[in-house]
């Protein structure tokens, strides 16, 4: 779960930071990103709850996981985009520069093509076992905290203010 917060904390503290140089106010821009966020994480957190149920069949639990890894990354470039080029993601934008971005982290990063397709099989194999993976919920005492952040999240998305959030 730490792993899957990652990201959503980490542009939170970003975006708060960014905006507390500029008007030495702190927590405004967490607030916000938890705001306008919150329902990208309740689709995300739903997506893999449901592929955990007991009577889920394997090939659509796997239809599952794979859009909820489908949304993370995205949040997670997003989160990239926004550290890189202080923007979000834009779908013209990535169209545009999407032949540039592996060349990109290539410069970035100092990584050679080698050691990129390593990464991606070592991810590959990792998503993989993820989203194939037969592990089903069996206590369902455990879940609580899990559902109940999942009814809380879109419930936070009605306390967003767009007027003064500066990644809106």
């Amino acid at each position: 779960l730490t792993a899957l917060l990652a990201p959503l904390l980490l542009k939170g503290l970003y975006v708060d930071d960014f905006i507390y140089r500029y008007t030495n106010t702190r927590l405004l821009g967490f607030s916000q990103v938890l705001a306008n966020d919150s329902l990208v994480y309740a689709v995300l957190l739903a997506l893999l709850y449901v592929s955990y149920l007991p009577k889920m069949p394997l090939w659509l639990a796997a239809v599952l996981r794979l859009s909820a890894v489908a949304v993370f990354l995205l949040y997670l470039v997003d989160y990239l985009v926004i550290v890189n080029f202080n923007t979000h993601l834009v779908l013209g934008d990535a169209i545009k520069y999407a032949a540039y971005s592996y060349k990109y982290i290539q410069q970035i990063h100092g990584l050679n093509h080698a050691v990129l397709v390593a990464i991606a099989l070592i991810l590959l194999v990792l998503l993989s076992a993820f989203v194939f993976s037969r592990y089903k919920i069996s206590d369902w005492r455990r879940q609580k905290v899990l559902l109940a952040t999942m009814a809380l999240l879109p419930l936070l998305s009605g306390f967003t203010d767009n007027d003064r959030y500066a990644h809106a």
